[in-house]
Order: C-alpha cells, then structure tokens, then sequence
C-alpha cells in the first residue's frame, strides 16, 4: 500500500482518504484503488495504480468511497503517516486502509475516527488521529 501510495503524487489541495486492494495473485499485489478527496466536500476521486504498469488510471465508481466529515479530516494523521504508524500483525493482509469507521473513544467520552484492519472475525481497530490501538476483536476459536 505504501508503495502504491508512493507512486501516485497527490494534487496540493487533495487529501488521500484510503487505499483498498482491488487485485492479487500468488506474487502479491497487482493493483489498488485510491480515494482522494478534493478541496470541496463533493470532490471524491478515484484512481487505480497497477503494480505491473507505469501509469495511474482514472478509477471505476466502484468500491466503497471513505464517509469522513471534513471536521474529522482536519483532525486526523494523513493516510501516509497512519501506514507508517500502524504496524500490521504478522499474517495479516491488509485489503483496506481507510478513514470512515468510527469507534467509541477509551474515556467512553463519545467516538473517535478510526481505521480497521483485517478479517471480519479478526481485526485491530486503531484511533486515525495519532494511530494508537485501540482494540483487539477476535472471534477464531
């Protein structure tokens, strides 16, 4: 994802809201699928970066674009910063790294942007504003 990432220069007055895997095989990764938002509210790109090509697309109106407020956005780490800071199990693919879940804050003073990773039935919830775990849900047996 961070290679991805790396490969896509984002406009000055655009903000990177996450970034999904759209397509693997057995060798990894092949390609991803941005979201960016732009400076208005309704502002909401999509763009496609093919691992095996040079170019980044223009992205199909699929997948589930981040819900994020513009409030929250200015209070959150950049997607970039959150990847760094997030240190994914060992084990664990990643699909999906994007703002838009929200989860009750430790203090229970109300809720918190957050970014989940992993399965359904095993995830880590992290806080999007400084990229602190803030659960540990696991249902395997």
């Amino acid at each position: 994802m961070a290679r991805a990432l790396a490969r896509f220069t984002v406009p000055e007055d655009h903000r990177v809201l996450g970034v999904e895997l759209t397509e693997f095989d057995r060798g990894g990764p092949l390609a991803f699928r941005l979201y960016l938002r732009g400076p208005g509210r309704w502002d909401e790109f999509r763009y496609v970066v093919r691992m095996d090509e040079p170019r980044v697309m223009p992205g199909a109106k699929d997948g589930t674009f981040p819900n994020v407020t513009d409030e929250d956005l200015r209070s959150l780490l950049p997607i970039q910063t959150l990847l760094e800071r997030v240190a994914a199990p060992a084990g664990v693919t990643i699909r999906r790294f994007a703002y838009g879940s929200v989860y009750p804050r430790p203090d229970g003073s109300g809720f918190v942007p957050a970014i989940q990773v992993g399965l359904p039935w095993d995830h880590w919830i992290y806080d999007a504003r400084d990229g602190s775990l803030l659960e540990h849900r696991s249902w395997r047996r």
